[in-house]
């Protein structure tokens, strides 16, 4: 009765061994393909994180290349900016007050001052023309039909003030303005135009017809920044000397 009982022992024995072997053969097997996956898992995250640098990096991702930004050059360029130019340009220059062409007194006002006296007679002429600084207004003898007249004009030589008779003209007047070939205004014109290297601003004083040593000429004074500078102007030729 013993002999059997060690058999079936060392039976049992034997099955459980090879039943522990079945089963640890079962672990390693699926601890592997669970190993795969998760190694299989790891890549997939990796590419997909690969995948996503690459998209972010590449223009094509969001359909803009780096040329669709701004450039520098699409902003002002300091050339659309107004240049200094444009507002020096405008500006007057100082020779215009330097001439006396835009002052009381001044060129254009001496030559606006002889018309406005000779539109009052027509036909006459200036045998003198005097600006008074201090009154401010330009004082114009004439001769017109053997008469002479004072026409007192503003300092513009535009509106005229006063016109007086002075009776006949004198002889010496009327024979000094047929030896003239050149006439007050053109003798003006001529001085004013020789004057212009001169500094500052030029003012008539006064320009007189008189005749010295039988010779007849235009007698023509500046002020210059409060400086006298006389000049006489030859009546057939309009030559101008200062003195």
């Amino acid at each position: 009765m013993k002999r059997p009982q060690k058999i079936l022992t060392l039976g049992s024995a034997a099955l459980l061994s090879a039943s522990l072997l079945v089963g640890c053969g079962n672990t390693t097997q699926n601890q592997a393909p669970a190993q795969n996956d998760a190694t299989q898992g790891a890549g997939d995250a990796t590419a997909a994180a690969t995948g996503t640098t690459q998209d972010a990096a590449t223009p094509d991702a969001t359909g803009a290349s780096p040329s669709d930004t701004a450039s520098a050059t699409d902003s002002a360029s300091p050339s659309d900016s107004a240049s200094p130019t444009s507002s020096a340009s405008g500006s007057a220059s100082p020779s215009g007050s330097a001439s006396g062409a835009a002052v009381n007194g001044g060129q254009a006002a001496a030559l606006a001052a002889v018309d406005s006296a000779l539109a009052r007679h027509q036909g006459g002429d200036v045998v003198e023309i005097d600006y008074d600084r201090r009154a401010d207004k330009f004082e114009v003898d004439l001769i017109a039909d053997g008469n002479a007249h004072q026409v007192t004009v503003d300092a513009t030589g535009k509106d005229v003030q006063e016109d007086r008779a002075d009776g006949r003209a004198d002889e010496d007047d009327v024979a000094e303005l047929r030896a003239a070939a050149v006439g007050a205004k053109d003798a003006i014109k001529r001085v004013f135009e020789s004057a212009e290297s001169e500094s500052g601003t030029k003012v008539l004083d006064e320009a007189s017809l008189d005749e010295d040593d039988d010779v007849v000429r235009w007698e023509v004074e500046l002020d210059i920044d409060n400086r006298d500078k006389e000049y006489t102007v030859n009546v057939q030729d309009g030559s101008v000397t200062a003195r």
